[in-house]
């Protein structure tokens, strides 16, 4: 363990050099709406994760937001190097993945995500930490990790499940719809893990159910206030929003009524855009308060529109949900990368780079990959996750194991956790699901191996691939002994 933690800080560096390029670290609008509720500025409210909030508090009483930036950076660190070792265990070549723990490091878009203070790092390091115990599960199940007898991989399979499970509740509670991505992985582990299927099925019941008692029950119970639902309903405003400028023929006399006492017919028109909910926040004429005064009367008039109009739904859910599938975007206006320094702030916090040159070169790296051409490649997830599943699909196919599919789950859950319900194009919404699928790439220079080749007799799945036995035929020698090779006839 000691050395693994000395192996953690030593790759912490490059992280290290932007913290100090970016000290404090970087604050968006989002990292100072929890300072402003860790400092007591405002109300502690559930827009924001607890758990997240609580680092805040956290550094606040330290003194520093550095201390977070340290802390979210180090935790990412260790999950991209636990990442890299499942991928290592499955049979990927040293050089591979060192070359690809190398990039992932030096990535100018991933070190500026490192260290920017938001709740999207650590749920990152989370599902990576997710999708690290899935693939050493997959090395187990595969004869590539630990002892070959049926009870011991058993044994090793439950384990590692144990710790996924945790890993997957602390997503879940460290980002709104990382319920979804932990939910979607456990589905996957059932389905991939037929011994395991019983303990992930119960997991995928229990991390939503958890997750409504933590918000609805216990955080309430803390003093955690629920968040507006101005800010809760966004998306399905975002969603009605398209009916108004698409399908206006759909919306009878009462609708127009519900959407006339939020905005105005041409606030909501000229305020749609499908890859963002933003435009329509800041037109003039939009009224967000008045959802808050009716919280009822926008989700059923919704539910409406979508049962009457389900193509008009469809449309704009594969519009807004472009970040996750679409390689390159259609068009970037609304796409966010990250920011360069503390926004201006009433807390006194400022960026104080500890090295002017660092400070200027690596802004000019990041720069860099911000350019039209690099973008897709440094701050987009598709491409990587595209990439992924070719190689996933080929080991699967060559080895004749849909196992193989199931290193996939993380991301596609991701995916589909956007295609559900995204409220802008912001590259960090995708950031997990892009570092491990650029992470996969080594397992294209995997060599065969025994779990391809290796018979089989007995599997604690039950389903690995028998050997093959040739039939045997009047006048040729049979392929097994007719009897004991005593001489003694049955």
């Amino acid at each position: 363990m000691g050395r693994r933690a000395l192996l953690v800080v030593l790759l912490w560096i490059p992280f290290a050099a932007y913290l100090a390029a970016f000290w404090p670290g970087v604050m968006t609008y989002d990292s100072l709406s929890q300072w402003a509720q860790a400092v007591g500025r405002l109300p502690w409210t559930d827009v924001h994760p607890a758990l997240s909030t609580t680092g805040f508090w956290v550094a606040a009483r330290l003194g520093s937001p550095a201390v977070l930036a340290v802390v979210h950076s180090l935790f990412l660190t260790w999950a991209i190097v636990a990442f890299l070792r499942g991928v290592s265990h499955l049979g990927a070549p040293t050089w591979a993945v060192l070359t690809a723990g190398a990039a992932i490091l030096l990535a100018p878009s991933v070190g500026l995500f490192s260290v920017t203070l938001w709740k999207d790092v650590p749920f990152t390091a989370a599902v990576l930490m997710l999708g690290s115990e899935v693939l050493r599960m997959m090395a187990v199940r595969l004869r590539l990790l630990g002892d070959d007898t049926p009870g011991a991989q058993l044994i090793a399979l439950r384990a590692l499940f144990l710790r996924a499970v945790v890993w997957a509740s602390l997503a879940a509670l460290l980002r709104q719809n990382g319920v979804v991505v932990a939910t979607l992985v456990m589905v996957a582990t059932a389905i991939g893990f037929p011994r395991l299927r019983r303990r992930a099925a119960l997991a995928a019941l229990l991390l939503p159910v958890g997750f409504l008692v933590v918000r609805f029950a216990v955080l309430p119970g803390l003093g955690v206030a629920p968040a507006k639902q101005s800010v809760l309903q966004v998306t399905i405003a975002h969603e009605v929003a398209a009916y108004v400028r698409h399908a206006p023929h759909q919306l009878t006399a009462e609708d127009w009524a519900i959407v006339e006492s939020i905005g105005a017919r041409g606030a909501w028109a000229a305020g749609y855009d499908c890859r963002s909910a933003h435009p329509l926040l800041e037109t003039g004429g939009f009224r967000p308060g008045a959802i808050d005064q009716f919280p009822d009367v926008l989700p059923r008039l919704w539910r409406v529109l979508v049962v009457r109009s389900p193509g008009t739904a469809i449309r704009h859910r594969i519009c807004a949900s472009e970040l996750a599938w679409h390689p390159f975007g259609v068009a970037n206006t609304w796409f966010f990368t990250a920011g360069r320094a503390i926004e201006r702030n009433i807390f006194g916090l400022r960026s104080a780079p500890l090295h002017d040159g660092l400070d200027e070169w690596l802004n000019e790296a990041v720069s860099l990959t911000e350019l039209r051409g690099l973008r897709p490649f440094f701050w987009r997830a598709p491409i990587w996750i595209g990439l992924a599943l070719i190689v996933l699909t080929r080991e699967a196919v060559r080895r004749r194991r849909p196992l193989w599919l199931v290193a996939a789950a993380p991301l596609v859950a991701q995916q589909a956790a956007i295609v559900l319900a995204n409220p802008g194009q912001d590259a960090r919404y995708m950031a997990a699901a892009g570092i491990a699928g650029f992470l996969l790439w080594p397992l294209a220079f995997r060599e065969p191996t025994e779990d391809s080749v290796r018979s089989t007799s007995v599997d604690p799945e039950g389903d690995a691939p028998k050997p093959k036995r040739r039939p045997w035929r009047p006048g040729t020698p049979p392929a097994e002994p007719l009897w004991p090779a005593s001489g003694d006839s049955p």
